[in-house]
């Protein structure tokens, strides 16, 4: 069975998660493949500013599900057209990207902070969407850390992929995740990604340490670059930059993503 929910999650935040998975949507469209972005962090929503979707008060999100039980599918917004737009005939887009927002009103997030949702039912809900709209991949990001709906949700996932950096304190805290979410779940098809890297750094060195030491695959590493980091938040560098060596890592991630749905 080909597997098409595929979760990101960091042990915390800063490591590039958000604009990653915006990234790899759109390496995937490009690849033909028909995809929806699902904001899960509820509680810091970012995936509407990377792909620069306005929206008013009666729009539809993922919130209005978890409030009201409204068709998720009618939060979903088509991204495909205005992407052709912005990179024109050159870089051909034969798939189809949709985005599935979070509500970024701070009255919003406060309701979920004191009411909560339950991931088992958007799982559920998700499953049906993917059904409904006949997907290739469903790219679900979430709250970074230790929050218990991110690990459910993470749990819940068919690929899940731990994105997170080299310091240290990434280090630990990417090994509390972990240890949680074995407690949770076996979860067979769980990978590491990593940002970030400093030319400094040996790929292959830093594959076989954190194999050895976290016991997970390296799925990606993306290496560090300036123009990347220098971007605004409301922009996708694989489009502003898309010759780059980071870019070229987010082409070969997407890949690997596609491989790892059929194994």
């Amino acid at each position: 069975m080909t597997k098409k929910i595929v979760v990101f999650h960091s042990a915390r935040g800063g490591a590039g998660k958000s604009t990653l998975i915006a990234s790899v949507a759109v390496a995937l469209m490009q690849a033909g493949r028909r995809v929806v972005v699902v904001d899960a962090d509820v509680y810091q929503p970012g995936q509407h500013a990377l792909f620069s979707l306005t929206r008013k008060k009666s729009d539809l999100t993922l919130n209005s599900y978890l409030d009201t039980g409204e068709s998720l599918r009618d939060a979903v917004y088509e991204l495909s057209n205005s992407l052709r737009k912005i990179v024109g005939p050159h870089a051909p887009m034969s798939g189809e990207l949709y985005l599935l927002p979070a509500d970024q009103r701070i009255d919003a997030i406060r309701q979920v902070w004191d009411i909560g949702y339950d991931p088992g039912r958007l799982h559920i809900a998700i499953q049906r969407l993917i059904k409904g709209m006949s997907l290739d991949f469903v790219l679900v990001d979430t709250h970074p850390g230790l929050n218990p709906n991110a690990l459910l949700i993470a749990s819940y996932s068919q690929l899940l992929y731990l994105v997170g950096c080299v310091d240290q304190q990434c280090a630990d805290s990417m090994e509390y995740v972990i240890y949680a979410l074995q407690r949770l779940s076996d979860h067979q098809k769980a990978a590491m990604i990593f940002t970030r890297i400093p030319s400094s750094v040996n790929p292959a060195n830093l594959t076989t340490s954190a194999t050895q030491a976290f016991k997970m695959p390296v799925a990606g590493i993306l290496p560090w670059d300036e123009r990347i980091a220098a971007q605004r938040y409301d922009s996708l560098p694989l489009l502003d930059a898309p010759d780059s060596p980071w870019s070229q890592a987010v082409h070969a991630l997407a890949e690997q993503i596609q491989h790892d749905a059929l194994h």
